[in-house]
């Protein structure tokens, strides 16, 4: 997928579903707390 490197290093870097999936935080609250849409962290979680 062309997008994939992009999703996965450069818009959303790993550290910053690291930080807030350890403590089980949702895919909905990350995004409000982060920023970013939903929708990119369920497609970050998929890879």
């Amino acid at each position: 997928m062309a997008l994939s490197f992009p999703v996965r290093e450069l818009l959303l870097p790993d550290e910053v579903l690291n930080e807030y999936g350890n403590r089980e935080f949702t895919t909905e609250q990350i995004a409000r707390i982060t920023g970013y849409h939903k929708k990119l962290i369920e497609l970050k979680l998929k890879f």
